[in-house]
């Protein structure tokens, strides 16, 4: 005959389960056993039961059985009820469940649960007012030209190095006040606009940066403005140069957050 078996109703065992404090929705667990249930423990901190033997109703309630599984060649438990009565608090909590059968066969695993508090709405706000926004960007210049796309920004280039065409990104007449250079990881981590304030304090200002356009040569390159105390962080996703009769072309395209 087969092990006992424990199996997920409708979701991924391996993978936490979130909801809402004392809120939380149906979780169900199916326990088999062909040679029959001898033992059915669930423990959780400090509480352990075994429903296959506990004389006490309301340990089996909790978990919506209505008579000891004891004998019993299956059953499916629900967890709902445990976890709004007895998680009192926000946080992620385990749950160790094993099955044994009568010819002392058993099967293990952990059920996690993350229980979050219900926000407030002045939470719900807040949280919304502090979403980054996200933009994308075109910068271009031809030859000695202006760069195009980078006026709000208050930053401008220069050609420093024609072979693999080094640009220095600098500050503009009456731009930006700081220009910053980060790292990329320090781009994708950010978003909220509190954590956008934090890493540009960290960072401190450069009086220019330069990066290599030439074949994409600037792909992943990330930079900052703060613009009238406004932060802004730059990724570059693409860079174009090409030749032509007025000079160098140089095209930087990417994204942004603010």
């Amino acid at each position: 005959m087969s092990a006992p078996e424990i199996t997920a109703q409708g979701f991924d065992i391996s993978e936490p389960q979130a909801g809402r404090l004392a809120k939380f929705g149906r979780l169900r667990v199916r326990f088999e056993a062909a040679e029959r249930i001898a033992a059915l423990t669930v423990k959780e901190r400090s509480y352990e039961v075994d429903l296959a033997n506990t004389l006490e109703s309301d340990n089996l309630h909790l978990f919506g059985a209505q008579s000891r599984v004891r004998n019993h060649k299956d059953i499916t438990l629900d967890f709902e009820n445990y976890i709004n009565k007895k998680l009192e608090s926000e946080g992620q909590y385990y749950f160790s469940l094993t099955v044994k059968d009568k010819e002392g066969r058993s099967a293990s695993t952990i059920l996690s649960v993350i229980v979050n508090r219900e926000k407030t709405s002045l939470e719900i706000m807040d949280e919304r007012m502090d979403r980054i926004d996200r933009g994308v960007f075109s910068f271009r210049r031809v030859g000695p030209g202006p760069v195009t796309g980078a006026a709000d920004f208050g930053i401008t280039w220069k050609t420093t190095e024609a072979a693999n065409v080094t640009i220095q990104i600098t500050n503009a007449q009456h731009g930006a006040s700081k220009l910053l250079r980060l790292l990329e990881p320090a781009f994708d981590s950010v978003n909220s606009k509190r954590q956008l304030v934090d890493s540009a304090a960290e960072t401190d200002s450069s009086y220019s940066i330069e990066i290599m356009a030439a074949e994409n040569g600037a792909a992943g390159e990330t930079f900052a403005v703060i613009v009238q105390d406004k932060p802004y962080l730059f990724k570059i996703k693409e860079s174009k140069t090409q030749l032509s009769e007025l000079g160098t072309t140089v095209i930087l395209n990417g994204e942004f957050k603010h």
